[in-house]
């Protein structure tokens, strides 16, 4: 326990109980919290982007109406795809107990965005997507820094759901080694 400088008092949880407990998790637990955090993270991003669909046409043409550098489709029908594929991902994120399924189709999720983006990259495109501009409009964030945080996020998913897969793989390899 950590005595307090005020008044010399013991404070409840010590740094070393924190460690203990965090260390004293499971794997099925660890995979539970990055579960939830990953549903809330893709809802959040499918809604944003959900919210902000020009679905009235406009007179103004915009980013939306071009075409797709790298799949060939209308701008659109892209965001759209990837809007469905966020929600059924965040979905089972965040409802479903199949941990594996789970956790498999975020990490193939995340590793399209990144075949995507270095698509785009290896094309010319050096530009934030079109489609995460509702976080510089929304939040008054730059398109680089909200391309910075939508890449941070995606590397967050991708290692995260690789390296809890990795646990649960070796976990259940060690059990069958038992028997």
């Amino acid at each position: 326990r950590i005595k307090s400088a005020r008044s010399g008092q013991k404070s409840p949880v010590s740094t070393r109980a924190l460690f203990l407990r965090l260390k004293d998790q499971t794997t099925e637990q660890w995979a539970r919290w990055f579960l939830l955090s990953a549903g809330g993270i893709l809802l959040f991003a499918a809604l944003s982007k959900l919210a902000n669909f020009p679905w009235e046409p406009t007179a103004v043409s915009t980013a939306f109406d071009l075409n797709d550098p790298i799949l060939g489709l209308p701008v659109k029908n892209a965001v759209l795809a990837g809007i469905a594929l966020q929600l059924a991902a965040a979905a089972l994120c965040l409802f479903t107990k199949r941990t594996g399924v789970a956790l498999g189709f975020v990490a193939w999720l995340t590793a399209n965005f990144f075949v995507y983006r270095i698509g785009l990259w290896t094309s010319g495109w050096h530009h934030p997507i079109s489609d995460l501009i509702y976080l510089s409009d929304d939040f008054g964030l730059s398109p680089r820094t909200a391309d910075a945080i939508t890449t941070t996020a995606a590397i967050y998913l991708f290692v995260g759901s690789l390296a809890i897969l990795w646990s649960l793989w070796r976990r259940e390899k060690a059990a069958e080694s038992l028997k």
